[in-house]
């Protein structure tokens, strides 16, 4: 078997990293955001930090959004074929 019969899952890989990367630099700038907001206004009232909650957000949001997006293509590959 050649690479070339593997490039359509290739690629198609290589564009569901490159969306979960996507998903993953916003989600962390909203995490960045939401960290300052919480430092200025809520940490004076609050004594914990929520770490856990932040690092959920940040990593976890944009690995469901992206299994969600990898099961749609891959429906879409089995309907064309």
């Amino acid at each position: 078997m050649h690479i070339f019969e593997f490039q359509s899952y290739l690629c198609e890989a290589s564009y569901i990293l490159l969306e979960y990367a996507r998903a993953a630099m916003f989600l962390w700038m909203f995490i960045e955001g939401l960290y300052l907001h919480t430092v200025v206004t809520v940490t004076v009232f609050q004594g914990r930090f929520p770490h856990v909650l932040y690092c959920c957000i940040g990593w976890a949001s944009p690995l469901i959004l992206t299994v969600r997006n990898l099961i749609t293509q891959i429906n879409a590959l089995l309907k064309i074929n």
